[in-house]
């Protein structure tokens, strides 16, 4: 959501339906600041960076295990494909670490 009004507010924060979304979204915003304001994963970028990489890493290294063993089955394909998605959104925000990076490419 931050992710969400940052790019918003480049893109157009003049017209009126852009600022009653951004302002809503700028409530919900602080709701969630208020809530989990004790949280470092949420309140540091790189603290939640790494929490994310850590569960991609973990689900891509389930399924890769379960794939080269010749176990193929709905779990291990759900488990290969939240990776990625998870991977994908990191990549929003910046570069993988060498750590994730060496595992996708050797794979």
């Amino acid at each position: 959501r931050l992710y969400a009004m940052q790019t918003g507010m480049k893109i157009d924060s003049k017209t009126p339906e852009c600022r009653k979304f951004l302002s809503k979204l700028m409530d919900q915003l602080e709701s969630l600041k208020k809530q989990l304001g004790d949280n470092e994963a949420v309140t540091q970028e790189i603290v939640g960076c790494a929490h994310l990489e850590n569960y991609a890493l973990k689900m891509f290294l389930y399924a890769d295990n379960e794939d080269r063993a010749g176990r193929f089955h709905k779990n291990m394909i759900k488990s290969f494909y939240t990776a990625s998605l998870l991977i994908d959104v990191i990549t929003v925000f910046g570069e993988l670490t060498d750590e994730v990076s060496v595992h996708l490419t050797v794979s």
